[in-house]
């Protein structure tokens, strides 16, 4: 039996399973002999960027709300990009990067594009629950890695007096409620950020000290942004797609240092 990574069983079962279509709407489209005046007061009335034309009854293509002058819409027609289509069941996670490129992508359910994504598209549920679970199983793996480096909590010389007194509160109270796990589990996000980093538990990365910790407080700031049901596309506009991929990276590479413990463990 092959022993698949925590990321991959997830990725498989849950992640890979919301896909584009989950956060597409219908693209409306028009004639492309429609009179692209009135046109361009719909997407005006509606809020609309773009919408789409059709050629011969199929939807070939699209015009945009601010080249709109007076003729028909067939004048200001522009053609889909391949680069700008995704297909019904892409997983959510291979089209942010080209979202973010273009601002819209236009979704093909079978033959026929039928949807369109944009930008604001992405403050929607199932991609939140898909980012939101891939932090919360960094943490998990930074968990377990830790717990797997130091017996009997001798991670705590790396953590401040303020810091565990916090860890300490919060392990009272959940022993008062019978609750409790562990005491590591009552450490913060960026605390087991300060234990992975001071220690060097991390190895095979191609992330220095610095970069690292560069790369793990962007993540709990995009995590504190979606717990809070803050907006993300301003905050994380640029960064997103580049983040997601460096959070993967450190995931697979935490995985492969918790091996490497296991292992010297055994020997």
């Amino acid at each position: 039996m092959k022993n698949f990574s925590l990321l991959y069983n997830l990725k498989r079962n849950f992640l890979d399973r919301l896909v584009a279509g989950n956060i597409a709407e219908s693209l409306i489209s028009f004639d492309e002999n429609s009179d692209a005046h009135i046109v361009h007061k719909f997407l005006q009335k509606n809020r609309f960027d773009v919408v789409g034309i059709r050629v011969e009854g199929i939807t070939s293509g699209f015009v945009n709300r601010d080249k709109l002058r007076k003729g028909k819409c067939s004048d200001f027609l522009n053609q889909f990009e391949e680069s700008q289509i995704v297909e019904f069941s892409h997983p959510i996670e291979s089209i942010i990067e080209p979202l973010l490129k273009h601002q819209f992508l236009f979704v093909k359910t079978i033959s026929e594009v039928d949807g369109i994504i944009t930008i604001a598209d992405l403050e929607k549920q199932p991609l939140r629950m898909w980012l939101f679970g891939i932090i919360s199983l960094l943490e998990m793996e930074m968990t377990k890695l830790i717990s797997k480096k130091f017996l009997d909590d001798k991670w705590i010389r790396y953590i401040n007096k303020s810091r565990m007194e916090k860890a300490r509160e919060l392990y009272k109270c959940r022993v008062e409620k019978n609750s409790e796990i562990d005491f590591l589990s009552c450490l913060q996000f960026c605390d087991k950020v300060t234990i992975i980093t001071k220690a060097t538990l991390i190895r095979g990365s191609k992330y220095s000290k610095v970069q690292l910790r560069r790369v793990l407080k962007d993540t709990e700031d995009l995590r504190n942004q979606l717990a809070h049901s803050n907006d993300i596309v301003s905050q994380f506009h640029s960064r997103l797609g580049s983040l997601l991929l460096e959070i993967e990276e450190i995931i697979n590479c935490i995985e492969e240092s918790s091996r490497n413990l296991y292992l010297d463990h055994k020997q």
